[in-house]
């Protein structure tokens, strides 16, 4: 027979094991959502030269920063996430931005700019993968 404490380390030992492969277990799981809720399929939103006046207006475009990229959005809120690049527990990751009203959405990556206007009342979403930027019209982010 055991004693109590031979019991409680033997506990703490199992204890020492689990909280790990649980931690890592959770983070998996974590990260494969957020993969598959950010992995958003749609129509190419419309590429252009430049802002049309006509569909953007005179305001001038709100810029933010997100992972080293610099965004513009004529209108509406924003919201970005960072999901892993490959497996993951890999620490590389890509963004994507949805955006539920922008009217237009610039993408500056320091390497090139393009500028999507989506128009009136349309969602956007917006994925920068390896220097690569693509945007969807779809989305399910609200603001």
């Amino acid at each position: 027979m055991r004693s109590p404490r031979q019991l409680g380390i033997a506990a703490l030992a199992v204890a020492g094991v689990m909280l790990p492969v649980w931690l890592v277990g959770s983070t998996w799981m974590d990260r494969v959502a957020l993969q598959r809720q950010w992995t958003i399929a749609g129509p190419a939103c419309p590429i252009v030269a430049k802002p049309d006046r006509a569909v953007v207006g005179r305001r001038s475009p709100q810029f933010f920063e997100y992972q080293g990229i610099r965004f513009g959005r004529q209108s509406g809120e924003v919201s970005c996430v960072a999901p892993p690049e490959g497996h993951p527990l890999d620490p590389k990751s890509y963004a994507v931005c949805q955006f539920p009203a922008p009217v237009m959405v610039s993408v500056d990556t320091g390497q090139h700019t393009v500028i999507f206007q989506p128009g009136l009342g349309r969602r956007a979403t917006v994925t920068v993968r390896r220097g690569e930027v693509s945007c969807v019209l779809a989305g399910w982010f609200k603001g």
